[in-house]
């Protein structure tokens, strides 16, 4: 048996539209909301719609008495002579009173109509703006579970855009896609009526239709290239344009305002260019739908003139509340059309979503059930190895044991992997290989929240809130007093700069601490460590924006806060470290010297090479 090549597209497209339906459905099973949640718009708009419909069948018999001057007829219309049964027993009798009744009927099915429609529109409102508060606070909660890994790789400003805008894209498109749910069922009310008027013209129109459809597929096609072109440049743009403003004295340093205005002004078009693209392939929709209907009218008045001159075929208030309908059911049909529109335009925001909610590539940090109640005799790390995705170099098999009490400073050329064992011993990445172990136990068994509570952390990178002064330094602490507050800013020297501030330590710091000097933003962040008052600090680089002054204020803090605590440092300043109990020396192949300052110096290996770079210091 031969399949005409419509009938093979035809099956291909409902396999590709049911495909799409599934993906959504998939997407909306993995953020757990379920599609009941828009039963009641769908409820509300089938019940406008089937009011929709009364309303125009109580025309063809208004009409039709208009005409003959005679109500009469309503006594052999099954359902509506059973209503004036009921309401005007003598119907029969008084046709003024009848066609009055018919009048009040229909209005009252226009107005019930109008505020099912109303109830269905809010309701649809109410639930995706609901739906879409739902996706922000879950993506976020995702972004929140994601290893630091994952952002190291990850553009900032892509993920912003996922959290803020598509999940608004989403919102409004699913509110689209319902009124066109309502538009559906409105048609097939118009439909059955159409058919109860005449069957020979409704069949006529389904089959002209298929021609119809066929124009649309090629129209809804590019939608979906469009969206998918869209998601593409959009997230280009979104990251140069974060690159050009975390950078920005860059580009004014070295002149490059110009080039980076061409870039982002290319960018910008290209998007423009989409988003007018799909605006103007959906826009095209209706006007060739309407085209499409009145072409199609056209031919119905012929087949109307036909059966009622020729063939004596039905009435004209049938005909006439029929070509009503089909003119009401422009839009209807259209719906169609631009519900498919819609899943193709979802399909790239949907898909942008969903790989938040996939786990690949996420590097979840393992998390154990054991409570960590703090630090007693040693922590091990055990052929210790890492890489980053992508890279061979790394840690290589790192043996190390750091003694409770004891200060370990932690040295070597950039690039030999200080950083990131310190990124692994604060939970931040998984290591590839070995292990780390606290009191003999490894540091995946404990709960994050509990093993974090006894780390203070300082990073080379200070990490400010656009907060005020004193929630950023008593961020992730609670029933901190004043008199702690006093105590801590005295020992990080941060007295005058407090003294200095317009609203003292009430006064915002801005985007990244904008507001602050390096060194002032590096006294915070130290600070911040000492008012924890953690069992161990790892500090990062924790004096490398500080002037030689403040350097040794600091230093003086944190020698006083490390007192019987175990204290991880890296630093760059070989000077900073001379009280350290212990010195390693890192480098690309591993761990290369071990002991105290006067050892390594005498042995005249790496770490007294480095001394010697430094004595200018």
């Amino acid at each position: 048996m031969k399949i005409s090549c419509f009938s093979l597209w035809n099956i291909q497209s409902m396999e590709k539209k049911l495909l799409k339906l599934k993906e959504i459905n998939s997407f909306l099973k993995k953020i757990n909301v379920k599609p009941t949640i828009f039963i009641f718009p769908i409820l509300f708009g089938l019940l406008a719609a089937l009011f929709e419909g009364g309303s125009f069948g109580l025309l063809i018999p208004t009409i039709k008495g208009i005409i003959e001057g005679n109500a009469r007829f309503v006594h052999d219309m099954p359902y509506v002579s059973t209503i004036f049964s009921y309401i005007a027993p003598e119907y029969k009798s008084r046709s003024i009173k009848i066609f009055i009744i018919l009048v009040l009927m229909t209005f009252s099915c226009v107005v019930l109509k109008n505020i099912f429609q109303y109830l269905s529109m809010i309701s649809t409102s109410f639930q995706v703006w609901r739906f879409s508060n739902i996706l922000r606070k879950k993506i976020f909660e995702r972004y929140l579970d994601f290893g630091k890994l994952y952002f190291d790789q990850n553009n900032i400003g892509r993920l912003q855009e996922i959290l803020t805008g598509y999940t608004r894209q989403v919102a409004l498109q699913l509110k689209d896609a319902n009124n066109c749910i309502y538009s559906i069922l409105v048609l097939v009310i118009y439909i059955i009526i159409m058919f109860k008027i005449s069957w020979k013209l409704t069949i006529f129109i389904f089959i002209f239709s298929p021609l119809f459809a066929l124009m649309m597929k090629k129209i809804i096609d590019k939608i979906k290239k469009s969206s998918d072109d869209y998601i593409v440049n959009y997230s280009s743009l979104l990251k140069n344009l974060s690159n050009s403003l975390l950078c920005l004295p860059l580009i004014k340093a070295y002149t490059y305002e110009g080039d980076e205005k061409k870039r982002f002004f290319k960018e910008s078009n290209l998007v423009e260019e989409n988003e007018f693209a799909i605006d103007r392939q959906r826009e095209l929709i209706t006007p060739l739908n309407e085209i499409f209907v009145m072409v199609l009218i056209l031919f119905l008045l012929g087949m109307v003139t036909y059966f009622i001159y020729i063939q004596k075929e039905g009435e004209v208030a049938g005909y006439l509340v029929y070509f009503v309908i089909l003119r009401r059911s422009i839009g209807s049909f259209s719906a169609i059309s631009r519900f498919q529109a819609i899943i193709n335009a979802i399909s790239g925001p949907v898909g942008e979503i969903s790989t938040i909610f996939d786990n690949a590539d996420k590097f979840f940090m393992h998390e154990g059930e054991n409570e960590f109640t703090g630090l007693k005799r040693k922590i091990e790390i055990k052929g210790l190895g890492f890489s980053y995705p992508g890279k061979s170099s790394g840690l290589k098999n790192i043996n190390l044991t750091l003694k409770k009490g004891e200060i370990t400073a932690i040295v070597g050329p950039s690039g030999s992997g200080k950083s990131t064992l310190l990124n692994i011993l604060m939970r931040f990445y998984e290591p590839s290989s070995g292990s780390i172990e606290i009191d003999g136990e490894d540091i995946k068994n404990f709960t994050l929240k509990s093993y974090l509570s006894k780390f203070a952390y300082v990073s080379q990178d200070v990490f400010l809130f656009n907060d005020t002064f004193k929630n950023n330094l008593i961020y992730g602490l609670e029933n901190i007093s004043d008199d702690e507050i006093a105590k801590t800013i005295k020992k990080a020297n941060l007295e005058d700069l407090i003294c200095k501030l317009p609203h003292g330590i009430n006064t915002d710091v801005g985007d990244r601490g904008v507001k602050l000097s390096g060194g002032e933003k590096q006294k915070l962040s130290i600070a911040r460590a000492i008012l924890k008052n953690a069992d161990i600090l790892v500090l990062d680089e924790a004096t490398s924006s500080l002037d030689s002054l403040s350097e040794k204020q600091i230093q003086k803090a944190i020698h006083e806060v490390s007192h019987n605590k175990t204290s991880v440092i890296i630093a760059h300043r070989l000077s900073t470290i001379k009280h350290a109990d212990k010195i390693v020396v890192l480098t690309e192949e591993g761990i290369v010297e071990e002991g105290t300052l006067e050892e390594l110096l005498s042995k005249k290996g790496m770490l007294y090479k480095l001394w010697e770079e430094q004595k200018f210091f």
